[in-house]
């Protein structure tokens, strides 16, 4: 019996041209989850990581930060713990197009036809370019969620990105495909969701913490995108 530990990767770069990047945020971010699982001695016997940059850049600076590298090194990339493409959601259902936020407005309008692309997506009114179905999409992440509880006993790390980690936690919690947009929104970057697991049983232990950036102010540090 052991604890998966899904994190999610550090604030990357929304608004850029290449959003697929960690901020120096999001590298500082990752640097404290590192110094936490040092300071509370937790060791993982397997690590899974996606195969985009950004989930690959977080699980390098937490494993260093850990003085862990071999962390980093022993990560089996799984594109199943790879992100649906959000660019490509918000234009199923905006005509094509896509504006990049830049200010305050242009984030919100942005979210919101997100949120109305997830809900198209999923009720299969539309078919983003480039993603499979959603039941596809969400059957590919719990593939690997049943392969890491079949294959191991302890501590496991995955690190992903905000729409896998929700669908699990939607699957675990009983939810409708539904619900796991509204996990998705509110999911905070590096914040950890623990995963209480044997062969035959799956059970949420928590949901989106932050105990690394406990004592780092909230306003600066706490982030979703």
């Amino acid at each position: 019996m052991g604890i998966i530990y899904f994190v999610r990767h550090g604030q990357a770069s929304l608004g850029a041209q290449n959003y697929d990047q960690l901020s120096d945020l999001g590298y500082a971010q990752a640097e404290q989850l590192g110094l936490y699982f040092q300071q509370q001695q937790i060791q993982f016997e397997a690590v899974y990581t996606g195969t985009l940059q950004r989930q690959k850049q977080t699980l390098l600076a937490l494993a260093q930060s850990a003085q862990q590298a071999q962390w980093s090194k022993m990560a089996s990339e799984q594109i199943g713990l790879n992100e649906y493409d959000s660019e490509s959601v918000i234009k199923a259902v905006n005509n094509g197009t896509l504006d990049l936020p830049q200010n305050s407005d242009s984030y919100k309008n942005y979210f919101l036809l997100l949120r109305k692309g997830m809900q198209a997506w999923i009720n299969k009114e539309i078919q983003p370019e480039n993603l499979p179905s959603f039941e596809v999409f969400k059957n590919n992440i719990l593939a690997v969620m049943h392969h890491i509880q079949s294959h191991h006993s302890g501590n496991v790390l995955v690190v992903s990105s905000g729409g896998p980690i929700s669908i699990t936690m939607a699957y675990l919690l009983g939810c409708n495909p539904s619900g796991a947009i509204e996990l998705n929104l509110r999911l905070r970057n590096s914040s950890i969701c623990e995963v209480h697991y044997h062969p035959k049983r799956l059970s949420v232990i928590s949901f989106n913490t932050l105990p690394h950036l406990a004592n780092c102010p909230q306003e600066q540090w706490w982030t979703y995108a």
